[in-house]
């Protein structure tokens, strides 16, 4: 399914085309809402240690899936598939 991004911002515009070219069908959902944050202005490096990589750092070799229980209070965490 593809992903529209509409930015008045040229620095992210550019960063969000490259990412495209770099990372085509290596992103996961679970980019999403961290690269949601980052539009929206909050720290980089606080992103990254609460909610994990945005669509800006997918790794093309790396395979992760989400672990835990989104529902029992319990913290759910991004799991390398190595």
């Amino acid at each position: 399914m593809p992903l529209f991004v509409f930015t008045g911002d040229a620095g992210f515009n550019e960063k969000m085309q490259f990412a495209v070219r770099e990372g085509h069908d290596h992103a996961t959902h679970s980019e999403i809402f961290p690269t949601l944050l980052l539009a929206m202005g909050f720290d980089h490096d606080w992103i990254r240690r609460n909610n994990g990589d945005t669509l800006l750092e997918v790794e093309k070799d790396r395979r992760r899936f989400l672990a835990g229980n989104l529902f029992s209070g319990t913290k759910s965490k991004l799991v390398d598939a190595e």
